[in-house]
């Protein structure tokens, strides 16, 4: 038998009060006289021997009760399990409390965060005093790494919050097997508590659980009554490229992860804590929907702070999703050309503010320029060697724009990349030339003229007001021919296309079939010429920009034009700043997130003093995913495991710590010991009435 309290022990002392008084008669006898004492005595003689009887057993049931008593102070208990076994009275517990997003769910009215710390507090009261604590949370803190006693546990739930960080089951479970292995002695048989709602998400499956037999384990699911939420899984422009006061498309996906319909939901489009746009959507359960938001940029340039908000119940941190838009964004191009070539894409885009062009010769190129292009335009390059190919194939396939101008008398080369870029079958067309005099001499090329274009095509999207009539359209002679293609921007009378757009990869690759020069084109002194190549140049603004991350992501890239040289990049959010580790290379910011970073939002990115640009930062959407494993089946699965067993966590909160106290610590005495004591005194007053 061992005892809680044993100091109270030290009340049994108290014992030898009764006995003293027993032992030691502190009456004083009179003696009273009489003329005949021989009757006197045999009854005074009778009397005694009762009298010291009565006596020991008052003085019995005294000190019994007074020992029941004591010992009920005490708490005695006898040893269960592997309490009994352990050897210790310091027991090492690993506890993991699910802190995270989901446990916003409700049972009834109250949170799982709720029951779970309630319960887990009476745990820790039921646990000796002595017992060595590891308090896991998904924050993963350092504070966490070391043992802590019962009342210290119970004082930190106090403080406990909603943490951001997303952490899957085997994740939590490597950190608490990690850190028993340190704190864990010879005669230490570690228990390991999940205090968590099991969601799906956090674990593949249940089979997927690392358990290591040297530890038991005590899974506790909190699972919701009620399944409801709705989220927002990803936003995106229809046209990458904002400009200021120009309509234009947001794509919202939204995706229901509850088991009720949501109807005529209201959602809200705020930039620069502006509300400017609203839309209503309505989406069954388990289903993801798609819907969009018109608006227009009144004005605005540079980056903007942008969110969509909707009203949902109980699950909350997903209610709002934040990112950024970066109005008249500057568009990056690189111009690839040979000396004495044609000079117009040079002056299309030189002059205009927000393209950056830079004209490079293809002999000197470094091919890490291309990762912070945009578009890529190929001006009558001769031939295009093999790692030239093969750094424009890289370009369009990880979401860059390629723009391709043959030359006069293109080289093998070219049909062959182009064919492989756009999977049509590209032809070199040998020239025409005709006979003006019928003798052959003076000879000159043919050129076909170019079809009207057709408005109705999105690539025209706000390019003409209202149709043309009549257009005077330009002539050109092509070099190379084709006939399957993704979408016609241009082409010729007989059908035959001139300039033709495809996608590859995540990028896009346009082909025109004849040379800008005017021998064989009048294309680009034409009036379309401009607005064809500023809409290529703008929809080549492909998004490669994110809108927003999730702190799930430990590492980013930002492409930035002109990075200050050594300064050191910070993150503000109001007054906090934070400093990431950081690496510049080739122009492309490489930040690895801080963990300190934890509250959904905007973020400003400064270098020293100036700012660069805005970020956003969402929660992961693993966590809004209403999907749970039911303590059901989570007994089922364990059932033949001695090592585990799953306690009911959803209903009273002191079930968990009775429960845990009856099977696994301690058959309790205390309740035994008042007994006895109030046994005890009911026979002393007997004792003394009826004796």
């Amino acid at each position: 038998m061992l005892f809680v309290y044993p100091q109270f022990l030290w009340a049994l002392l108290a014992l030898a009060i009764p006995l003293l008084v027993h032992l030691f008669n502190f009456r004083r006898i009179r003696k009273v006289y009489f003329p005949n004492v021989a009757w006197l005595q045999e009854v005074q003689t009778s009397t005694r021997s009762v009298r010291r009887f009565k006596r020991l057993l008052v003085m019995s049931a005294r000190m019994l009760a007074l020992a029941a008593l004591v010992l009920a102070f005490a708490q005695p208990y006898l040893p269960k399990g592997e309490a009994a076994t352990q050897g210790s009275s310091r027991p090492l517990v690993s506890i993991y409390l699910d802190n995270s997003y989901s446990m916003q769910s409700e049972i009834g009215n109250e949170s799982l965060i709720s029951r779970a710390s309630q319960a887990l507090e009476k745990l820790l009261a039921t646990l000796p005093e002595a017992s060595r604590i590891q308090l896991i949370t998904n924050g993963f803190e350092n504070k966490e790494q070391f043992v802590i006693s019962p009342q210290e546990a119970a004082d930190r739930l106090t403080e406990l919050r909603f943490a951001p960080q997303f952490r899957t089951l085997d994740e939590v479970l490597a950190r608490q097997h990690k850190l028993l292995q340190k704190e864990a002695g010879a005669a230490d048989k570690p228990w390991v508590f999940l205090l968590t709602d099991f969601q799906k998400s956090t674990l593949k499956s249940l089979d997927q659980l690392p358990l290591d037999s040297n530890y038991r384990y005590f899974l506790v699911p909190f699972t919701p009554s009620v399944r409801t939420n709705l989220s927002i899984d990803s936003v995106w422009l229809d046209n990458p490229f904002l400009k200021a006061n120009e309509s234009n498309k947001l794509q919202v996906r939204i995706h229901n992860s509850g088991e009720e319909r949501y109807e005529d939901l209201i959602l809200k489009l705020y930039v620069a804590d502006r509300q400017i746009s609203t839309a209503n959507v309505s989406i069954e359960a388990q289903q993801t929907t798609q819907t969009y938001f018109n608006f227009t940029m009144k004005g605005e340039q540079g980056w903007q702070a942008a969110k969509i908000s909707f009203e949902d119940f109980p699950v909350t941190f997903d209610n709002e999703y934040f990112f950024v838009l970066n109005a008249a964004p500057a568009v990056r191009i690189i111009h690839l050309t040979q000396q004495n070539n044609s000079p117009y894409i040079q002056r299309v885009f030189a002059n205009e503010s927000l393209f950056k062009l830079q004209t490079l010769s293809a002999n000197n190129l470094d091919f890490k320029q291309m990762d912070l292009a945009d578009l890529v335009v190929i001006d009558e390059l001769t031939q295009l060697d093999g790692a030239l190919a093969t750094a424009l194939k890289a370009f369009v396939q990880r979401g860059g724009s390629l723009l391709m101008f043959p030359p006069a008398a293109p080289d093998p080369s070219w049909a062959s990349l182009t064919s492989a870029l756009t999977g049509a079958d590209i032809q070199l067309v040998p020239p025409k030339r005709t006979n003006n005099r019928g003798s052959g001499e003076n000879t000159q090329e043919v050129s076909a003229q170019l079809a009207a274009p057709n408005i109705n095509n999105p690539f025209y999207d706000g390019v003409f007001e209202r149709a043309p009539e009549q257009m005077d359209m330009p002539q050109a002679q092509a070099v190379l021919s084709w006939k399957r293609y993704q979408q016609l921007i241009l082409g010729f009378k007989n059908n035959n296309p001139f300039l033709t757009e495809w996608r590859t990869g995540q990028g896009k690759v346009y082909l025109c079939a004849a040379p800008l020069q005017a021998k064989y084109s009048t294309f680009a002194k034409h009036a379309l010429f401009v607005p064809v190549m500023y809409t290529i140049a703008t929809k080549s603004k492909t998004g490669n920009e994110r809108l927003a991350y999730t702190f799930q992501e430990n590492n980013i890239s930002l492409a930035l034009d002109n990075p200050p040289a050594q300064q050191v990049y910070h993150l503000r959010q109001d007054s906090i700043q934070f400093t990431p580790a950081q690496r510049l290379v080739d122009n492309v910011l490489m930040l690895e997130m801080p963990e300190e970073i934890q509250t959904p939002g905007h973020y400003q990115l400064y270098a020293g003093n100036k700012l660069i640009r805005l970020l956003a930062f969402n929660t992961d959407k693993a966590e809004s995913e209403m999907s749970f494993y039911d303590k059901e089946v989570i007994q089922a699965y364990f059932k033949e495991n001695k090592k585990v067993e799953v306690y009911e966590g959803e209903t009273a909160e002191t079930r968990l710590a009775d429960t845990f106290k009856q099977r696994n610590l301690r058959q309790e005495l205390w309740k035994t010991m008042l007994l006895i004591a109030l046994l005890a005194l009911a026979l002393e007053i007997a004792f003394i009435r009826l004796l």
